[in-house]
């Protein structure tokens, strides 16, 4: 149903499906899925192009397209849950000129009212608080939109990946990788989904995080509403669409 939704509302950011069914293999019925061919996914991508290079103009062309993709998803009723740079792939055209799209809808679901909760969506890396705190199965009875693990994961990409190429909450397990999100970006607000959970009346009010380094100018505004541990306070990827779309605007401006 997801990849059939996908197919009848394209976008240059989201992967094209050529076709898809099942054919048959012996006694066997196999699924396959026809896609265009691309160079390369934008772990590679970010592991081929120079930090400074990347910190430019190029790192904030291929934010936006992402985020564009993200946005698409969204506004057709689709939450991705699994986004990361090995899910997001890379071409360059004929003209040098380098686009992206997002794929592998695994882990993706038409969201509603209702939180949708997964327990095993999203790579540990980029996977918000919400996906590694041992309440997961409390956080599951609360409702809040799920696009916010997609905000999360999108902030993960631009604040590490797209600045200096590094995944930033590169932790050994969840335990490891929830440290370092408290860590990098403080600890969330009693007030705020800890007030759904139990047992949590001795965390502090509020920690602020020491901050995270290296992050491209051109995302710094993005990444501090992204990576915003409540999600019910993180924003939505299309509120920042519009914060990207006016960083291209001035860095064209500022060129010219």
């Amino acid at each position: 149903l997801i990849l059939n939704h996908i197919l009848r509302n394209p976008h240059e950011n989201v992967l094209t499906l050529l076709k898809y069914g099942c054919m048959k293999d012996g006694s066997d019925i196999v699924p396959y899925v026809l896609v265009p061919m691309y160079d390369m996914d934008l772990n590679q991508f970010c592991k081929v192009v120079d930090k400074d290079t990347l910190k430019g103009e190029i790192g904030l062309r291929m934010g936006l397209m992402l985020t564009r993709g993200i946005v698409h998803l969204h506004k057709i009723g689709v939450a991705h849950r699994d986004l990361k740079p090995g899910n997001v792939l890379v071409k360059c055209d004929d003209s040098s000129r380098w686009s992206l799209a997002i794929a592998d809808y695994g882990s993706s679901t038409f969201y509603g009212n209702r939180f949708n909760f997964c327990y095993n969506v999203t790579t540990i890396w980029f996977a918000p608080f919400e996906c590694l705190t041992s309440w997961k199965k409390e956080i599951s009875k609360i409702e809040f939109d799920e696009i916010k693990i997609d905000s999360w994961s999108l902030g993960c990409i631009l604040a590490g990946n797209l600045s200096d190429g590094s995944n930033i909450f590169n932790g050994d397990g969840e335990r490891q990788t929830l440290k370092l999100q408290k860590k990098k970006v403080g600890y969330p607000s009693r007030s705020g989904i800890l007030s759904f959970l139990p047992n949590t009346q001795q965390w502090p009010e509020s920690i602020v995080g020491e901050g995270l380094k290296n992050v491209s100018p051109f995302f710094q505004s993005s990444v501090s509403k992204l990576l915003v541990m409540d999600p019910f306070k993180r924003a939505n990827p299309h509120d920042i669409l519009h914060l990207l779309e006016t960083e291209a605007t001035g860095q064209k401006e500022r060129a010219g």
